[in-house]
């Protein structure tokens, strides 16, 4: 008999991105991101337990990945079932991220910085409001008689 192949349970793993890195612009995978610190493989029954955890304990998409890596890990040969389990009150850090994830991430990031020009501290003042005068007609009815946001 053959066992699940790890590596495949990976790749399924990865297959299902992790929504903060994706609105960031570089998609990462839960295991590049270090959301499964735990996968349970056990080859004589054909079961995958996976714990997770979030980025935030307020992230609405837990339910909705543990889904997805449900389905992802069925499709894996000789996975018989798959169980996810979201461990709420375990912390994760940005230094959970794999190593190449990071750098991946620290590459989008100092590529936002050079096209909007702003420095990571600077984020609610990246652009004077005058450039904004005119540029769109809601942001501009934002702005009142001083022309900060409102």
């Amino acid at each position: 008999m053959t066992g699940i192949d790890r590596h495949a349970v990976d790749e399924a793993l990865d297959r299902v991105v992790d929504p903060c890195s994706n609105a960031l612009g570089e998609p990462l995978g839960l295991r590049e991101m270090g959301l499964t610190p735990s996968v349970d493989i056990d080859d004589a029954s054909g079961t995958v337990t996976v714990t997770m955890r979030l980025t935030s304990p307020c992230c609405e998409y837990g339910p909705t990945m543990a889904l997805a890596v449900e389905q992802e890990l069925a499709a894996v040969p000789g996975v018989r079932s798959a169980t996810v389990t979201i461990d709420y009150g375990a912390a994760w850090t940005p230094a959970e991220i794999m190593p190449n994830a990071s750098v991946r991430l620290a590459e989008r990031r100092s590529h936002t910085i050079s096209v909007f020009d702003v420095q990571p501290y600077e984020w609610s003042t990246w652009k004077s409001t005058e450039s904004l005068q005119g540029s769109d007609p809601l942001l501009t009815s934002r702005l009142d008689s001083t022309g900060a946001l409102s």
